[in-house]
């Protein structure tokens, strides 16, 4: 007794197309890897990729908020672009040194975001960001309460008259309360009546 089924037809010893076509797209479903969604970096391995495949996933994790997992291609790009004169090179190092300073402060990690805002401000002090990593250092540092160097950073913003108006207050703030924690009073009424 013989079942037929009309699409598993075998005529004359051959499969008909139509098994054929089944055959194809069942192989070929079964050997296709679903695509990440977009802005997703599934398996990917910071030290393997190109670095500007690097840059590209961390600027969608960065986007997406995603600090932990942007923190090691930030970390890999900065190793990779050490030493490099190019300026090119030079303004990715600017911009994932800047960004990996800013997702270890949002982390609540503020030793290691200070070690960020203060190689940023050495190796680019010209950068247009400085001014800002100058800042975010001093809060960073003041989260450690580690008020001798808040107050000096604190300072040397209000001294370069780089500080934008918006974050004047922020600073004038962060020094006198700096001041205040050192027992400087006279010092910290300055600060405190720009506030």
């Amino acid at each position: 007794m013989r079942t037929k089924l009309s699409i598993y037809r075998r005529q004359g010893g051959r499969i008909t197309g139509i098994t054929v076509l089944f055959l194809v797209i069942f192989v070929a479903a079964g050997f296709a890897q679903k695509a990440p969604p977009q802005g997703k970096t599934v398996g990917a391995d910071p030290t393997i990729e190109a670095t500007s495949v690097l840059l590209d996933q961390a600027k969608g994790l960065l986007k997406e908020n995603r600090l932990e997992e942007v923190i090691p291609f930030l970390e890999e790009i900065l190793i990779r672009l050490e030493g490099s004169e190019d300026q090119k090179a030079q303004q990715t190092r600017s911009f994932t040194m800047y960004q990996l300073g800013v997702c270890q402060m949002q982390m609540e990690n503020y030793e290691k975001a200070a070690g960020s805002f203060a190689d940023f401000i050495e190796i680019f002090p010209e950068d247009s960001s400085a001014p800002l990593a100058k800042l975010l250092l001093a809060e960073s540092l003041a989260m450690l309460q580690k008020w001798p160097d808040v107050a000096t950073h604190a300072a040397e913003l209000l001294a370069s008259e780089k500080v934008e108006q918006k974050h004047l207050l922020t600073v004038n703030q962060l020094l006198a309360e700096a001041l205040y924690r050192q027992q400087k009073w006279k010092e910290a009424v300055l600060p405190l009546s720009e506030v």
